[in-house]
């Protein structure tokens, strides 16, 4: 085209060849963002489910807890009885009483999601 001194037809054919790779390129960028988008949505979905789960577990750890404190005392409470009354034929509730106030058994929260996010 040079040869034949059609300038304006290779310059215009020269546009339009960058206008074709810079909306190339363009595309090519949204469809990178649009997956890095997706990588990180998925990445949050696995945080929040291994969050719940640890919360899950907490939960669970601190019912039993609970139940452990409640059955405790009512036998901390029948111990006190029996001792107030100089009651001692039942030996075994008021050792189970004693041995319930010295076992301490803490709640621990598993932060092991948090941690790794």
């Amino acid at each position: 085209m040079l040869t034949e001194n059609k300038f304006s037809k290779y310059l215009i054919y020269a546009c339009g060849e960058i206008l074709l790779v810079v909306i190339g390129i363009l595309i090519a960028l949204s469809i990178n963002n649009w997956n890095e988008n997706q990588i990180e949505i998925k990445t949050i979905n696995s945080y929040l489910k291994k969050i719940e789960s640890n919360v899950q577990q907490d939960l669970k750890m601190a019912q039993s807890l609970l139940e452990f404190r409640i059955n405790n005392s009512a036998q901390c409470v029948k111990a006190s009885e029996m001792l107030i009354n100089r009651d001692f034929s039942d030996q075994a509730t008021i050792q189970n009483a004693i041995s319930g106030l010295l076992i301490e058994i803490s709640l621990n929260f598993n932060r092991s999601a948090f941690e790794s996010l």
